[in-house]
């Protein structure tokens, strides 16, 4: 769950900036409204959940 929203997959990843990102599709939501997100954020949100 990330800023309210739940994480359906990742389908992609570039690095931007110097950081690492995944382009993230959300659940119920069409895959060209996909966001990129920083991994940075992405490990903190999944190692809080585990």
């Amino acid at each position: 769950l990330i800023d309210g929203r739940i994480v359906d997959k990742l389908i992609g990843r570039r690095s931007h900036e110097g950081s690492l990102q995944y382009l993230v599709c959300w659940y119920g939501v069409p895959e060209e409204d996909a966001t990129w997100v920083n991994a940075e954020k992405l490990v903190r949100i999944f190692i809080s959940v585990v």
